[in-house]
């Protein structure tokens, strides 16, 4: 499934390059510019200083602009997805709509991180819990799989003082396996396996 994943990844990136090329360039062609030429201009007076400087600018540079990339990739990818026309402009565009969401969020995380609120981000809800379990980290986790693996990990759940919001979960897969029979059986077992989850929950209202 990974390599799937990968080889349609290349195809997309081979077939865009151009689209993809000119939005990264979005970023680093203007900082670079900033900071060659404070290097070029403060080297003469001090060394250590145009560096420091040129190191700020360059963070500078990649906390606005980054988020923008980010967005205006994530739009383009998802426009050609969708058998729809994707250009330069229309990705900024709606990369634009999106960088105020993207740029909010990385600060957000950058104030939890350097707080110690948050310690590190791993890929699963399954790695946090082994982790918790080996350390004094606490974790976010569902409820059902707290309640599954609480006894089997030595954790103890607790309910949050402050609302969690709601889970979403989504489900992905290639445009080609829309109309796969393995594909269409996986997806629709998955969709089975969700449902059947809520119920309990239902019945008791």
């Amino acid at each position: 499934m990974r390599r799937d994943i990968l080889e349609e990844t290349f195809r997309l990136l081979a077939r865009h390059l151009d689209l993809f090329t000119l939005i990264a360039l979005t970023v680093w062609l203007p900082g670079h510019l900033v900071i060659n030429y404070i290097d070029f201009f403060a080297a003469s007076k001090d060394t250590a200083d145009a560096a420091a400087r040129g190191f700020r600018v360059g963070l500078m540079v990649e906390a606005i602009f980054g988020p923008l990339v980010v967005a205006a990739t994530l739009a383009a990818v998802a426009r050609i997805k969708r058998g729809e026309p994707a250009s330069y402009v229309q990705a900024l565009v709606d990369g634009l709509v999106a960088w105020p969401r993207i740029f909010i969020a990385r600060i957000v995380v950058s104030v939890l991180v350097l707080a110690g609120l948050i310690a590190l981000v791993v890929p699963g809800y399954i790695e946090a819990l082994h982790i918790v379990a080996r350390t004094e980290l606490v974790a976010f986790v569902p409820s059902r799989l707290i309640a599954a693996l609480a006894k089997p990990l030595s954790l103890t759940a607790v309910t949050p003082p402050l609302d969690p919001g709601i889970d979403e979960q989504f489900m992905f897969y290639p445009t080609r396996a829309q109309f796969d029979p393995g594909s269409i059986w996986l997806r629709k077992l998955m969709l089975e396996t969700g449902r059947g989850l809520d119920r309990p929950k239902r019945r008791a209202v």
